[in-house]
């Protein structure tokens, strides 16, 4: 039996807000003390009595200044159905039934991430200075009595000086999860804390390594040591505290206190040992725990010893370029330029001139300037679309990566460089060779290593992981307080198959934000319509038909295809054109040929 719940939706001051109603009585005014509060002026203290009893809701004017309204007209009291629209003076709400799971949070953002949260004491939320370090780790080593130490008092120093809202002391045994022996604080969301203990796992795994920084959705710091004869143990700080990478080296020490404490030996490790790589994952990269996405990861830290040409592959937004940066700057040339460049957005009469730069002189008030080569000098140098390039241009890069030197436009003198290149196409990489877009050896020069990176409808499980990231990231830039995402927009946010990736669902979690009322959590009313219809049209689409002909299944896949389009380009017929590879001319024929008229 589906459960459903009753709230209030409208504009208030100029701002949509929306106010669920509990079961009982809710007091409606002006005054704070109220259940749902209307800051207007129009609206009295104690303005009206909504109660909701099961599945009926009566509401009661308590003898307001500017009265009650049910569909513009006067009441004392009335029985409210779906759809009324409720007035108390100048607020004008909507009733509205929803689902209750629509209404439960499956991941939950209650803290707004630009603001500052110590949540375990005073702290004024600076960062500690070396001196206040030096006095903080000096009190922990003077408490520390091996097996009898305050693990947890130790934990709350280090939460409330840097300042962070989490912090805990991990143990693993090498099966099943981490085990928790000493924290303060809770994580902000099951997510966090499940890639929390799944680094913690992965770092464990490489005897003798201590690591590292986890970054993108999980602003924490996680320092773990994995000694080779004991029991790995770990510290984990979770905040958006500043200067992250630079605590690090104090991490370990603090750490080597609690190992002291356990009375456990401590065995000081270079970090990210040459023989063990890590990847260094950038600020807004979200890592997941899909096993399509740990595959790739595995592959990627083997690219990480020596410097092998990578040719990345992926559909258009699955994180291409974000790839290529976690490699360059998980590199030993993670200190130099990283430029990146589309090959397609560039006409191919300029293109030559970005990559390789002008000479001198080369015509009237053209000035000498350097190419993208140059300017990745001792860096990586990423080329977008790769097989959107002019055969021409193709021979010319091949020659400049074979001599390792350029020749500007109108140079007279080839330039040496020292840079690598890594490439990426969204296409099959055999059919670009078949019909003779990308130039064999030009494939042969950048593919050492082929890194296919998985479209998101084949890593379905990351995707609470973006959508939780995004929304932080979104609510943050329009200073927007949102509750989290309910478990019935989670389901059909997994559902999708997100042609678009992770581009696309990044556009659709914006657009969720923004229309999403301040205070409340991301549901089904604010995703965008083609969600819903695109999952009915998947369960009608999956009944077996009557009429088998091949010329009938044809017109039926050639029709919901091209509805597909439209839904994607929102009536825009000529978008749609461009998706299905076809003229605008062809789709207003084939448009009028099926019969379709909208969407």
């Amino acid at each position: 039996m589906v459960e459903y719940y009753f709230r209030l939706r409208g504009d208030v001051e100029g701002f949509e807000r929306c106010f669920t109603v509990r079961p009982g009585e809710n007091l409606i005014g002006s005054r704070t003390e109220n259940h749902i509060v209307l800051q207007d002026r129009s609206v009295s203290r104690r303005h009206a009595l909504l109660v909701a009893g099961p599945g009926r809701l009566t509401l009661e004017d308590l003898a307001s200044t500017n009265g009650t309204r049910v569909n513009g007209r006067l009441i004392d009291s009335a029985t409210l159905r779906t759809g009324d629209r409720v007035s108390f003076g100048s607020v004008a709400l909507k009733i509205e039934k929803v689902e209750a799971s629509d209404a439960d949070l499956a991941i939950a953002v209650d803290t707004p991430p630009w603001s500052s949260h110590t949540g375990t004491g005073d702290s004024t939320g600076a960062y500690l200075e070396e001196e206040s370090w030096v006095s903080l780790l000096e009190a922990m080593t003077a408490s520390l009595i091996p097996g009898e130490a305050d693990l947890a008092r130790m934990i709350c120093s280090l939460v409330r000086a840097l300042p962070a809202h989490a912090g805990c002391l991990l143990e693993w045994d090498g099966e099943g999860d981490p085990v928790v022996v000493a924290g303060v604080g809770s994580f902000r969301s099951s997510l966090q804390e499940s890639a929390i203990r799944t680094a913690f796992r992965s770092a464990s795994c490489d005897k003798g390594c201590i690591a590292a920084i986890v970054e993108g959705r999980v602003p924490s710091a996680c320092v773990v040591c994995a000694d080779e004869l004991d029991v790995p143990i770990g510290l984990v700080i979770a905040g958006d505290f500043p200067r992250r990478s630079e605590s690090i080296p104090l991490l370990r020490t603090a750490l080597n206190l609690f190992c002291l404490a356990r009375g456990r030996p401590f065995k000081e490790q270079p970090f990210a040992p040459a023989s063990h790589p890590e990847l260094t994952f950038l600020p807004g990269f979200v890592v997941g725990e899909s096993a399509a996405m740990m595959a790739v990861f595995r592959e990627m830290r083997s690219l990480l010893i020596g410097e092998l040409p990578v040719l990345i592959v992926g559909e258009t937004g699955v994180g291409k370029e974000y790839i290529a940066q976690t490699l360059h700057f998980s590199s030993i040339r993670a200190k130099m330029p990283f430029q990146a460049i589309n090959c397609a957005a560039i006409p191919a009469d300029l293109l030559e001139a970005e990559l390789f730069g002008i000479g001198r002189g080369v015509a009237t008030g053209v000035a000498e300037r350097e190419g993208r080569f140059q300017q990745a000098e001792g860096g990586t140098l990423f080329l977008d679309e790769i097989a959107d390039m002019a055969p021409g241009l193709q021979a010319k890069l091949l020659r400049a990566l074979q001599e390792r030197e350029v020749h500007p436009v109108g140079g007279r003198q080839p330039v040496p460089v020292n840079v690598s290149v890594m490439a990426a196409t969204n296409s099959d990489p055999r059919l670009l060779l078949e019909s003779g877009r990308l130039r064999a050896d030009l494939y042969y020069r950048l593919a050492g290593s082929v890194l296919e990176i998985p479209p998101l409808r084949r890593r379905r499980e990351d995707i609470p992981h973006f959508v939780e990231h995004f929304v932080r990231v979104c609510s943050s830039r329009t200073k927007k307080q949102v509750k989290g995402i309910t478990f019935k927009a989670l389901s059909l946010l997994t559902d999708y198959h997100w042609p678009g990736n992770v581009r696309e669902l990044e556009h659709e979690m914006r657009r969720a934000v923004n229309l999403c009322p301040p205070g409340q959590a991301v549901d089904c009313t604010v995703l965008h319509p083609y969600l819903l219809a695109t999952t009915r049209q998947v369960s009608e689409t999956e009944e077996e038909p009557a009429d088998l002909r091949l010329d009938r299944q044809i017109e039926r896949l050639e029709r919901d295809t091209i509805r597909r389009a439209l839904r994607r380009a929102q009536g825009n017929r000529s978008e749609a054109a461009r998706l299905l590879g076809i003229s605008r001319n062809g789709l207003a024929s084939k448009l009028e040929r099926l019969g379709i008229e909208g969407l």
